[in-house]
């Protein structure tokens, strides 16, 4: 068995790398394709042979894969507040309503990695999760569930960001990945 050098290594991990991309861009479902499936075909949880994902009255996935207008890859809001900077940029996909149904459960996963302040800027602005929070319940949510994994000390970054602070407000549970 003869030795890989570093530089060859990198080089034969790039080529998977990219070999893998082009794999999953060719063999995937472009997003036309996917708005066209009938939603008993749309692909969700489980597709790929997960038997351990349940599939609660195959609604998981339906409709959540094409979301507002074909035309809009990506919506800017600007100079208003983070709840108006939500609702304008939810707005252009089609509204909450295209993501949310009423009676779903919905996990929301912000970026909480980091015990920063809100205005160090590395996490979700408490008024973003507190924006996107009222549009699900708005939108008839059974349940709201916030979710992280954090890279800092869970108790220390859910204060500091002052996420615990927006979910014990709007009364939603903030669950650390770390270990439940």
């Amino acid at each position: 068995m003869s030795k890989m050098r570093r530089r060859e290594f990198l080089a034969r991990c790039a080529q998977l790398g990219i070999g893998l991309t082009a794999l999953g861009t060719v063999g995937g479902c472009s997003r036309d394709e996917v708005a066209q499936m009938p939603p008993s075909e749309v692909p969700g949880p489980g597709a790929a042979g997960d038997s351990e994902v349940a599939v609660a009255e195959s609604r998981l996935g339906n409709n959540r894969w094409q979301a507002g207008p074909a035309d809009v890859d990506i919506a800017v809001a600007q100079n208003m507040k983070p709840d108006e900077l939500v609702r304008a940029a939810v707005e252009k996909y089609g509204g909450i309503g295209s993501w949310v149904r009423p009676g779903d459960v919905v996990a929301l996963k912000p970026n909480l990695a980091w015990a920063r302040q809100p205005a160090q800027a590395a996490t979700t602005s408490p008024g973003v999760l507190a924006a996107v929070i009222a549009l699900c319940k708005e939108a008839g949510a059974k349940r709201v569930v916030v979710v992280e994994h954090s890279c800092d000390s869970a108790t220390v970054t859910f204060d500091m960001s002052e996420a615990k602070r927006v979910c014990r407000e709007l009364g939603v549970p903030l669950v650390s990945l770390e270990n439940e």
